[in-house]
């Protein structure tokens, strides 16, 4: 049931993104996109920066608080904590408004900063409900926010005429309605469990000292995914810089959206065994591990065999030349959902040193890459460095559980799929060769239709070696 919500929750905001895609592409121009992505980044390294590692505190913690009936506490100190990151954003909003007298500049600058604020106090807000297991309202509030967001959006930009300021507005008038509800509906708790009597030195250092690592490894994580983007903006335009921006959201959108639904279902029992059995989360986890690369790697072989037909439905045509990087970006976020079974038993252990380390190299090599190739060759060579990146991610991570991860009963259950997959790509890339020509709309619909229920057949065949519905 839960999977099912997770899917709903996820799968709406996927097509609304889908939607936003075409129609904003061609009403927005290159340039309008590249200040936005550049601001928008900037703040995202902020809301890493000052935000984030709260999430990261509040899963770790949440249960060990509960169990020990010190709620109160906890609620305390990360609702200070979250205060004092509010006052930095807010501050910074302000020098950044002050320091450019453009007032194009000054409004996306602001909205940025106010957006952010409303949607990291919801944010820690529904990590609860998804980590009490309440999948129905989680997953209804976000789909909710996403529907309504869109619709303020296309009333704004269609109907009042507002520029790009509304990706940012939309966002803060929903956030705000919601923020509303939840002071309402939680009030009894808001004035029980809330006190500055409970704030204490001890339980702000325990928060600070594990969110310090999680701060470090998201930091590097963002810098690894968004550095392209100065990059190409330095040395190429702002103009490259936007068309490469939406281009890289069109081909992570799918991929992150499938792995949040899988892993927010799976996430539960993950906490669980982590809590209670890390001497054999690994053994445990396998299942895990061996059906998500059943489900998601056929989308993202197939989303990368139609990277051409991709482009031309979802983007505008001024952003659709740069098709090509599509693939390297959905095999990029496929592998993101490889590694976080062992980041996640590493966090748990305290291995933070050991994953730092990791990510800190994948990100110099990253920054290397781009400072070499992209002066040399475009926006188009970031998408490489990048996908490097995330395949020494992979490999660092993997390599003490791989032997049971892929133990050779679990290659041998897999071959047959991969198989499948291949002879999908060739006879695509065969079709394609020999028509002298991308495939239609129909064309591309019959492959997949032929295909995909080859592929259900086979899942069914080898329901039992996937632990499927077990």
């Amino acid at each position: 049931m839960d999977f099912s919500w997770y899917f709903v929750g996820a799968f709406i905001p996927a097509i609304i993104g889908f939607v936003k895609s075409p129609i904003f592409t061609r009403y927005f121009t290159p340039i309008e996109y590249g200040y936005y992505s550049l601001i928008f980044i900037t703040f995202n390294y902020l809301s890493i920066g000052l935000y984030s590692w709260l999430l990261n505190c509040i899963k770790r913690y949440y249960f060990n608080y509960k169990k020990n009936n010190k709620i109160n506490v906890f609620i305390s100190n990360i609702a200070f904590l979250f205060l004092t990151s509010t006052s930095i954003v807010s501050i910074t909003t302000l020098v950044m408004i002050f320091s450019n007298k453009d007032q194009f500049f000054q409004r996306l600058v602001l909205c940025a900063g106010i957006q952010i604020i409303f949607s990291q106090v919801n944010a820690m807000i529904l990590i609860i409900y998804r980590i009490q297991g309440k999948a129905y309202a989680y997953n209804l509030i976000n789909t909710v926010k996403t529907i309504f967001s869109f619709l303020i959006l296309c009333f704004m930009t269609f109907i009042l005429n507002y520029r790009i300021e509304t990706l940012f507005v939309s966002l803060i008038f929903i956030d705000m309605l919601v923020l509303i509800y939840f002071v309402i509906i939680h009030n009894k708790i808001l004035r029980h469990e809330f006190s500055m009597k409970y704030i204490d030195k001890s339980e702000i250092k325990t928060f600070i000292r594990f969110g310090s690592a999680s701060l470090i490894l998201n930091l590097f994580l963002i810098i690894i995914n968004t550095n392209d983007r100065y990059i190409i903006a330095l040395h190429t335009s702002v103009t490259d810089a936007g068309i490469y921006n939406q281009l890289f959201n069109l081909g992570q959108i799918t991929i992150i959206a499938l792995i949040a639904i899988y892993e927010n279902a799976i996430n539960p029992e993950l906490m669980i065994q982590l809590e209670n059995n890390m001497t054999n989360y690994t053994k445990s986890s396998c299942k895990f591990f061996l059906n998500y690369i059943i489900f998601l790697l056929p989308i993202t072989v197939f989303l990368s065999t139609f990277s051409y037909e991709f482009a031309n439905i979802f983007l505008g045509e001024k952003f659709r030349v740069g098709w090509k990087i599509l693939p390297w970006i959905f095999f990029a976020k496929f592998l993101t959902g490889l590694f976080i079974f062992s980041e996640l038993k590493y966090k748990f252990q305290n291995k933070m040193i050991f994953l730092i380390s990791i990510f800190v190299f994948a990100t110099i090599v990253s920054i290397s890459l781009n400072l070499i190739f992209i002066p040399l060759y475009g926006y188009k060579a970031a998408v490489y460095s990048n996908f490097c990146s995330y395949a020494l991610l992979s490999v660092f991570l993997l390599w003490k559980d791989i032997k049971y991860y892929l133990s050779r009963a679990k290659i041998i259950t897999l071959l047959p799929f991969v198989l499948a997959l291949l002879c999908f790509w060739l006879l695509a890339f065969s079709i394609k060769q020999s028509l002298h020509r991308e495939l239609s709309l129909y064309e591309t619909i019959a492959l997949l239709t032929f295909f995909s229920g080859i592929y259900i057949l086979l899942v069914f065949k080898y329901r039992k070696r996937l632990l499927i519905w077990k």
